[in-house]
């Protein structure tokens, strides 16, 4: 959770999974999606699709933990 007690995520209410429940988490997931275009646009050539996949993954990575870290458990 943040400094003031209020988680970015949360459980969904309907399906699995937690998604965004303040503007911060929003926020988080805009981000993600500005970079994974990005890094698209940036290996539009294909010449680098190993660096490409790993960015991605870092990406999603980096996400995965944000969401835990900062959810209502």
């Amino acid at each position: 959770m943040n400094a003031t007690g209020k988680a970015w995520f949360g459980r969904k209410r309907v399906g699995w999974g937690i998604g965004p429940r303040s503007w911060e988490g929003w926020l988080a997931i805009a981000a993600y999606v500005a970079l994974m275009i990005a890094s698209s646009a940036l290996s539009a050539g294909g010449a680098h699709r190993v660096m490409d996949a790993s960015i991605k993954l870092a990406l999603t990575a980096a996400l995965i933990v944000l969401m835990v870290v900062k959810s209502r458990r």
